[in-house]
């Protein structure tokens, strides 16, 4: 078992291995030995039928009581309603400020769970068992939570730091080979902001633990270093201005992984023609995409993405901040114009696809 420390504001340890939803020691989270701590443990019906039972048994096995519930899964579930049918079962079961909310699932289930335990009784501890390779690597580490609203992407949320997060990467071979695939997609992200080692790893076909580990690390670090995404943190978000954009113009039939594969092509052909990338991966990085089948190309056109864009959150007046790769492994934070992104767009758009 791998274990990275997180260093934020509430300090919590990411544990990553095999067999972990049937063997992991939970003693250190169980409470004091005269109160028995309560654990609802809360999925989605996808998860549910395949790992429910055994993280209840893992809970109780640790001396827990437990309760648990599913909702349905997908983005049109990642809303308000879905959090106040949660919001009402944490209240049904009794649960207090010493006892504990677990999000089981995928990148949905830990930002919708994350977020109803971080509004019930003002804030209860939770523990995220991401079952997805896209949530191992990304969403259950740093503390975001949050739900769709009015057809924009994680408007309404806040920052809420769990309290563990305990990734059994058995459970990715579940996963549809395509969620797999979104995950990698999060996977080469760390290696263009990051670490060109990613890289050469999933070239190599590195175990997925320490793939996993690697970025969790860096993860850590920019979570640590900004942990409410005022300023470096933001880097972790290269690819996802378009990818988001895409998400939105596609109602949700373009999966996140997808869209920011496409979103990172597209933003690096763009730092290419701005001047800022003075190293020249796309062809790398195109590649390694389409390794793992992943989209490098959008049919959406840069006007349309670039008014998609006027809703982000990252948008500040007139300007939004663009994540641009001056080489692999080091990117840059940039203002830019929103009225002046479309042109932008359709020049990195231009040139990405005439190297597919």
């Amino acid at each position: 078992m791998i274990i990275t420390k997180v260093n934020a504001s509430t300090p919590y340890n990411v544990y990553i291995g095999k067999g972990l939803i049937d063997s992991f020691d939970l003693s250190p989270y169980a409470g004091k030995e005269d109160a028995v701590r309560k654990a609802a443990i809360i999925t989605d019906e996808i998860v549910s039928p395949l790992y429910l039972y055994r993280v209840i048994k893992l809970f109780k096995k640790n001396g827990f009581e437990v309760c648990s519930c599913s909702f349905e899964g997908g983005e049109e579930h990642k809303t308000l309603d879905t959090v106040g049918k949660l919001l009402s079962f944490l209240s049904m079961h009794q649960l207090t400020r010493t006892d504990v909310v677990v999000a089981l699932g995928g990148g949905i289930v830990g930002d919708v769970v994350g977020f109803a335990a971080s509004v019930y009784l003002r804030g209860l501890d939770f523990i995220q068992i991401p079952t997805t390779l896209l949530a191992a690597v990304d969403s259950s580490v740093g503390g975001k939570t949050g739900v769709n609203f009015e057809g924009l992407k994680n408007q309404v949320g806040c920052f809420h730091q769990p309290s563990a997060v305990i990734c059994d990467v058995d459970t990715f071979s579940t996963l549809p080979p395509a969620r797999f695939s979104e995950g990698i997609s999060e996977v080469i992200k760390y290696g263009v902001i990051s670490s060109p080692e990613i890289f050469t790893m999933l070239e190599n076909r590195t175990p997925i633990e320490e793939i996993v580990a690697k970025c969790v690390s860096i993860k850590a670090l920019f979570v640590e270093g900004d942990e409410y995404d005022k300023g470096e943190r933001q880097m972790l978000n290269f690819g996802h201005t378009v990818g988001h954009a895409i998400e939105k113009l596609s109602h949700g039939t373009v999966s996140h992984g997808n869209a920011v594969a496409v979103g990172m092509v597209v933003m690096t052909a763009s730092a290419a023609c701005l001047g800022y990338c003075t190293d020249d991966f796309s062809l790398r990085l195109s590649a390694l995409l389409k390794k793992y089948n992943l989209p490098v190309s959008t049919d959406y056109t840069a006007a349309d993405i670039a008014e998609a864009v006027l809703h982000d959150k990252k948008r500040s007046s007139d300007k939004v901040t663009l994540v641009l790769p001056e080489k692999l492994g080091k990117c840059i934070l940039v203002p830019y114009k929103v009225d002046e992104l479309a042109g932008l767009l359709g020049k990195g758009l231009s040139s990405s696809a005439e190297k597919k």
